[in-house]
This record gives C-alpha cells, sequence and structure tokens, in this order.
C-alpha cells in the first residue's frame, strides 16, 4: 500500500496503510514511554463547523439516495467528502496530536440502519 506523508508544524511523519501490528505497537510504546500523548479531539464539532448541508453530506457518489435524509450522518463524509475529514485531521496533527481515530464513530450496522445504510452492499 501506498505511504501517506503529512507535514505540520512538529514535522513530517509517513504513515504506511500497510503497517503490521507489530510496527503499530512498536509505535505506540515508544511514544508512551517518552511522554504524554496528544490524541485528536471531537470530529462531530470539527464537522459542524462546516456547516455541511444535504448535498454535500450525499456527494457525488449518493446524489440520488432514495432513502432518508443523508444530513447528520458524519461518518458517511469519509466516502463523501474526504477531503474534509483529511483537512480536519491536518489541523489535530498541526495543533500537536500524535494520534488520530477514525471518523466512524457510529459506523455500525445498527447505527447506519437509521439511514437504510445498514448493510455493506448498501454504502
Amino acid at each position: 500500500m501506498a505511504d501517506s506523508v503529512f507535514t505540520f508544524a512538529g514535522g513530517t511523519r509517513t504513515f504506511d496503510r500497510g503497517s503490521s501490528r507489530t510496527a503499530t505497537r512498536e509505535y505506540l510504546t515508544a511514544l508512551f514511554s517518552s511522554r504524554i500523548a496528544l490524541f485528536d479531539g471531537a470530529m462531530g464539532t470539527m464537522i459542524q463547523k462546516h456547516k455541511l448541508e444535504e448535498d454535500q453530506y450525499r456527494g457525488e457518489r449518493y446524489k440520488d439516495w432514495d432513502g432518508p435524509l443523508l444530513k447528520g450522518n458524519n461518518d458517511l463524509l469519509c466516502l463523501t467528502q474526504p477531503q474534509i475529514i483529511k483537512d480536519i485531521h491536518l489541523q489535530y496533527l498541526e495543533a500537536g496530536a500524535q494520534l488520530l481515530g477514525t471518523n466512524t464513530f457510529s459506523a455500525t450496522t445498527v447505527a447506519m440502519a437509521d439511514y437504510n445504510m445498514g448493510t455493506p452492499e448498501m454504502v
């Protein structure tokens, strides 16, 4: 898999999307042994700052979605507005975070069922 390189105030980091669990464990062990680690913050709050409308939640991929309104389905933005999610994560890196969570707070079949997206073929 391709590497992703992010440059931020604290320097440059390369993230290998195909990293093994061992490499991840080694990184976290070294990080936690050397300092207090900072995790990113509230994704929902950062997303709300963009004041997205229904068509932006739908994006091109779901522009003809024949289901409930998708506005508020923040997890869907990973697919329909990936640049917004990437920009939010970069802001957290620039603020000093060493760890980033995914934007999948409610990306479960139960939560996605609220949008008639509870099965993999729907997404």
